[in-house]
């Protein structure tokens, strides 16, 4: 059958090359097959209701007519109303069952949802059996008429630019995306035990759950419900404490700092050798911790490699990230790099906060020669540094 066959392909696969195990791909095209093959005849089983639409339609008429055999025009299109029904509802139930069964691998690989997938699913899920039908076709046809091969593959390629722009419509939209962050492997096995017991008791109604006189059943369900309130008290604690990153940029400079009550901190974002930043490196780490909005970024001058990463950010238009606030001093408002902050800034509605005071001359010259400074020197920074004024947006903060 489909799941011995799967298993032995996952087995020729594995000894070839044993790492593929932690491969994405592999792993989702696998678990959509449990999906489809598994999880959808036992959901589909429970919810589809076939003629339901024509049964009440000739309910309706009978109740109100007293006779039906005069509407058998209106019984035929409700018997295409009742195909196109059971055709959406195998949709959106076949999407669903993949979507349940794959969304564990999909948040510890990508760190967010795309609500909008079961939609999509929808209409790509019925159209999936005449894509691969065509393929082979355009396979075959190419040993016999190459013009004829390259039309039909030419109707497979329209199908699959189709795809592409869906996709991309919908990865547009904001409501779309929602950044869950990486959750680990007890998330994983935890959420496949409790999909595992729905299905189960509720969707197949399996009897054995029924039987209130068995043990072990009964031992079996309190020990794994607490064991699931464990880790879930062990997570929401191990969430409450303050964790500073240094981020890996090449020659620029990047910190993130999070507070225990979720604010994100920035300490500079920049590089001057890694291209597209904050696309590949900084955003990537915040969707890892869940994050999806920046609270505070500090940036200590206007070079290149402490600011391109927040330039890059503010400069997309639709950006997953949202940025609050910018904090800089006033010693350093000046140069281009700084006007084009500015003005990127205001274009996407971000706060800038400065310094209230100028340091003195012994902070601007710290970075050129620290052996120079002395003790008095230091107290005069130490001064500087208690008469700063502390804003609302500070106090907040810390």
């Amino acid at each position: 059958d489909v799941l011995n066959s799967c298993c032995l392909s996952l087995i020729f696969i594995l000894i070839q090359n044993p790492f593929m195990i932690n491969n994405c791909g592999l792993q989702l095209s696998y678990l959509s097959i449990v999906g489809v093959v598994v999880v959808y005849p036992s959901c589909i089983q429970r919810f589809n209701r076939k003629n339901l639409i024509k049964n009440n339609i000739k309910m309706y008429l009978e109740k109100n007519t007293g006779h039906i055999f005069d509407y058998r025009y209106v019984l035929n299109i409700s018997d295409g109303i009742s195909k196109i029904y059971e055709w959406f509802l195998k949709g959106v139930v076949c999407g669903l069952s993949v979507y349940l069964v794959t969304l564990p691998v999909v948040i510890n690989n990508f760190y967010e949802l795309k609500l909008l997938s079961i939609v999509l699913n929808v209409f790509i899920i019925p159209t999936v059996g005449f894509l691969i039908v065509m393929i082979i076709i355009s396979l075959f046809s190419s040993f016999i008429n190459m013009r004829l091969a390259y039309i039909l593959s030419g109707s497979v390629n329209v199908l699959f630019s189709l795809y592409e722009k869906i996709g991309q419509i919908c990865d547009a939209v904001n409501i779309n995306n929602v950044i869950i962050g990486y959750k680990g492997t007890y998330f994983v096995l935890g959420y496949y035990f409790v999909l595992f017991y729905v299905i189960e008791k509720y969707i197949k109604k399996n009897t054995i759950f029924d039987n209130k006189n068995n043990v072990y059943i009964n031992s079996l369900e309190k020990i794994l419900s607490v064991i699931l309130v464990s880790i879930l008290i062990v997570y929401i604690n191990s969430e409450a404490n303050l964790k500073v990153t240094m981020l890996d940029v090449g020659q620029g400079d990047c910190s993130c700092i999070i507070t225990p009550n979720k604010k994100v901190v920035l300490i500079d974002c920049g590089s001057s050798d890694v291209k597209d930043l904050f696309k590949y490196r900084v955003e990537r780490f915040l969707k890892y911790k869940g994050e999806s909005t920046i609270d505070y970024v500090f940036l200590s001058h206007m070079d290149e490699d402490h600011i391109s990463g927040i330039m890059e950010l503010l400069s997309r238009k639709n950006s997953k990230i949202n940025l609050k606030n910018i904090v800089i001093s006033k010693w350093c408002i000046y140069g281009e790099n700084y006007d084009t902050l500015i003005t990127l800034a205001k274009k996407r509605n971000v706060n800038i906060i400065y310094f209230k005071e100028k340091p003195p001359k012994e902070v601007l010259d710290l970075s050129r020669d620290r052996t120079s400074i002395n003790e008095s020197q230091l107290e005069e920074i130490a001064i500087w540094l208690a008469k700063s004024n502390t804003t609302k947006e500070e106090k907040l903060l810390f």
